[in-house]
């Protein structure tokens, strides 16, 4: 996870640095939880929701804009239990990704054999 990611990814990152869930953040600035996977997910954001994540946040808005993620995690959040298990759970979520491409390519091979063979 080296350089700038989207700020949705940020955003993620700083929750996480200080042990928020996604609920936690949307209590502290008024929103919903989906409105924050959201926003996580896609960097899809409007600037007055932005700035009321990185008050919320206690991140100043420009340094929320224009930080890596090194930059907003501590060393020590990332050898934190929390931490470790998210980035393995993101490397199985990452395989079983990669399975089901192996399997749905698999599955479109048979299909163009049965077609051919009916």
């Amino acid at each position: 996870m080296r350089g700038k990611n989207h700020i949705g990814q940020r955003i993620r990152l700083a929750r996480l640095s200080k042990g928020w869930t996604q609920e936690d953040l949307a209590e502290k600035i008024n929103k919903t939880r989906p409105m924050i996977s959201h926003i996580e997910r896609t960097g899809s954001i409007t600037f007055d929701t932005l700035e009321q994540v990185a008050k919320g946040l206690g991140i100043e808005l420009a340094d929320l804009q224009n930080v890596s993620s090194e930059q907003i995690l501590a060393p020590s959040t990332m050898d934190s239990p929390e931490w470790k298990a998210l980035v393995r759970e993101n490397e199985l979520l990452a395989e079983l990704v990669e399975n089901q491409r192996v399997r749905i390519l698999y599955l479109e091979t048979e299909l163009k054999r049965w077609r051919e063979i009916h």
